[in-house]
């Protein structure tokens, strides 16, 4: 689900196959598609996957038992596989556009969270939500952090972000706003 959201993808789906030889290349039984709004979160997709999942599984259940199953074989080419997320995919790479860092935020939210790393703070900070403050200026130097009006701005390669919601590290999650207020990050983001 993480990697759909990174990807900036708009639908994904669930698929019920028959398994053979290799990976999640099997002829299908049945697929669902799952729509991925501009907004939507890693857990809230899973939320819904797993939803749309169990539906499907008793579709098929129903469909085997009433009538038989037909499948469809499927095009192995197309196959694709999503790795498991590592350090680095997790870690927010600010020379990015403000749309790739958002998706990645919102990917890792709720609970993995995207890193971002800064000289005057020991560890990673976790931004877990954010919003494309501007998405069409180049950013001069991605990173560069501007609060202004109780907002955290931060350039991007194309764009810049505007942090919502961060933790850092053995702290509570926090807005934005509420952060400001008690401490000041100067400067930039480590690239």
């Amino acid at each position: 689900m993480e990697r759909a959201i990174m990807a900036g993808e708009r639908e994904t789906g669930v698929s019920i196959m028959q398994m053979d030889e290799g990976l999640d290349t099997g002829p299908v039984a049945l697929q669902r598609p799952a729509p991925i709004g501009p907004d939507t979160t890693g857990g809230e997709l899973t939320d819904a996957l797993a939803s749309i999942g169990a539906e499907a599984v008793i579709e098929v259940l129903a469909s085997i038992e009433d009538s038989g199953l037909t499948l469809t074989v499927q095009d192995s080419l197309f196959a694709t596989y999503a790795s498991k997320l590592t350090d680095e995919d997790k870690t927010i790479r600010w020379e990015r556009s403000a749309g790739e860092v958002h998706d990645l935020v919102r990917a890792l939210a709720p609970g993995i969270g995207a890193r971002a790393f800064h000289p005057d703070v020991d560890g990673p900070l976790k931004i877990w939500r954010s919003a494309v403050a501007d998405g069409e200026r180049s950013g001069t130097e991605p990173g560069r952090i501007h609060a202004e009006n109780q907002r955290m701005l931060v350039e991007c390669g194309v764009g810049a972000l505007e942090v919502l919601q961060l933790q850092t590290p053995g702290g509570r999650r926090v807005s934005a706003r509420d952060f400001l207020l008690g401490r000041r990050l100067e400067g930039a983001f480590e690239a």
